[in-house]
């Protein structure tokens, strides 16, 4: 039986030999070989002590286009016959859907990291210019404060008072919803009904409703349970709810419909605010990307996120004229 996996670099015999006859080998044929001719042949008496050596007695190259990029190989026979030449053509068709399989694997697994490496780009860059508005307040803020306090400029000081902390916060809310965002997720899953998520959800931004004179529609429908996380969930609902609030600096109509359908939860949010541009619906998802003076860019994403974990969808529909709608399947 030949060993079942194996790392073969450029340097082994077994692999130098393949790659410079691009054809599969059996054992029992290099040995007859070897022992039917005087001349020496190295590279082969290589590669038959390495075929020994992994207990192999037939290799087939993995070639994706001119690249060795793995060896089949394979043991005794069961019932110890020899491989015919049914079995090498038939190795060999094998052997070339495996050296797709794996190439398409590998450039899979380089599109992940290549995506992987500018997600991170984009949150460094995200997370230099969000921290970089507060800190330059904060330093102006710092070298006015002596100078208040030697002049006796008491407003100045009591701005200082008030903003910096302000500032200090803004960039610990954004710490943290880069690590809500960033970090892995363990989801403590019970069986909930989405209309309690919402409502409770709702009950958060009740007083910032009214403060804004946003009008609050509810059609919740007759919806089964599902199982989800709670916190997770009124997260993503909040930070659509704070959203719609958001795009309605003065006032509006704030709807929120729950139905079932197809075996399915669908929820929809709806503003009546300023509504989003195509531009901006294609990246809205996209962490750190804003079209508010204030927002850092993550409530969205995050949102994602949590729909995604719960094997759901989130999409938007805008009109400037008519504001946003969210709808949620899960």
């Amino acid at each position: 039986m030949a060993d079942k996996k194996r790392p073969i670099d450029g340097k082994n015999p077994l692999a130098t030999y393949l790659q410079k006859t691009k054809c599969p080998i059996v054992l029992e044929e290099i040995i007859l070989e070897l022992e039917s001719t005087n001349k020496t042949n190295p590279e082969l008496e290589s590669a038959k002590n390495e075929l020994q050596k992994i207990k192999a007695v037939v290799a087939v190259p993995l070639f994706a286009e001119d690249r060795l990029i793995g060896v089949l190989t394979l043991g005794d026979k069961k019932n110890k016959e020899m491989y015919t030449d049914d079995d090498i053509d038939f190795l060999k068709t094998v052997s070339n859907q495996l050296a797709v399989g794996l190439e398409r694997a590998r450039l899979h697994q380089e599109m992940v990291a290549k995506e992987k490496l500018a997600s991170l780009g984009t949150a460094a860059a995200g997370m230099v210019h969000e921290i970089k508005n507060p800190l330059a307040v904060i330093e102006g803020m710092s070298e006015s404060i002596v100078s208040a306090f030697e002049n006796g400029k008491r407003q100045t000081i009591e701005d200082y008072k008030k903003i910096v902390p302000q500032e200090l916060k803004r960039i610990n809310n954004l710490v943290q919803d880069l690590l809500t965002y960033s970090k892995p997720s363990e989801l403590n899953k019970v069986s909930l009904n989405m209309n309690n998520i919402l409502q409770d959800a709702l009950n958060t931004y009740a007083l910032e409703c009214e403060k804004k004179q946003i009008l609050t529609e509810k059609n919740l429908g007759t919806i089964p349970n599902k199982h989800m996380d709670f916190e997770k969930m009124k997260q993503a609902f909040t930070n659509l709810i704070l959203n719609a609030i958001q795009a309605m600096p003065n006032g509006g109509k704030l709807y929120i419909e729950t139905y079932s359908k197809y075996d399915k939860i669908f929820i929809k949010i709806k503003d009546s605010g300023t509504g989003i541009t195509k531009k901006d619906l294609k990246n809205m998802f996209d962490p750190f990307y804003s079209t508010k003076e204030k927002g850092t860019g993550l409530g969205l994403a995050i949102t994602y996120k949590i729909i995604k974990e719960h094997q759901g969808e989130i999409t938007a529909e805008s009109d400037p004229r008519s504001g946003t709608v969210f709808t949620i399947s899960l």
